[in-house]
């Protein structure tokens, strides 16, 4: 079987309570609790993926909320890598970032009321940086905010 080793890092973003994370934490090792743990040396410290030009990948889950209501939020997130650690890279992407970050969210967040979590970022990963979007919504789908042309 393929899950013969395994190794579970996790990220939790949202709107969720430290019991719950430890809650969802919990169940999956216990699902997964007759696989062996992945020796150290044997796991990848870099997993950076190039991903083709002009690739989308709408991720679509239904949840439900604590109290059993159907969550109603989308997110749509846009990465540029702007490459590697050197400090002209770095100068670029903060220059970049600070022009565009009160239009972004003025424009989608307040003029077009898209949602309620809008920002431009940037971010460092194994020695390359990123200019980061995102637009979390309650009102519009995955599919619409994929149009947004940042």
């Amino acid at each position: 079987s393929w899950l013969k080793k395994i190794y579970l890092q996790w990220i939790f973003l949202g709107n969720l309570k430290q019991e719950h994370c430890l809650d969802i934490t919990n169940q999956v090792n216990t699902i997964v609790s007759q696989c062996k743990q992945l020796p150290r040396a044997e796991i990848s410290e870099r997993r950076i993926v190039r991903l083709p030009h002009e690739f989308d990948l709408i991720f679509e889950y239904s949840i439900q909320n604590m109290e059993g209501y159907e969550e109603s939020n989308s997110c749509f997130s846009v990465f540029f890598e702007f490459g590697n650690n050197v400090t002209e890279n770095y100068v670029l992407t903060m220059l970049i970032q600070n022009y565009l970050k009160l239009p972004t969210f003025d424009q989608l967040r307040t003029t077009e009321q898209l949602g309620y979590v809008v920002f431009a970022n940037i971010f460092e990963v194994f020695g390359m940086y990123y200019l980061y979007f995102l637009v979390s919504s309650n009102v519009k789908s995955p599919q619409y905010l994929s149009l947004i042309h940042i």
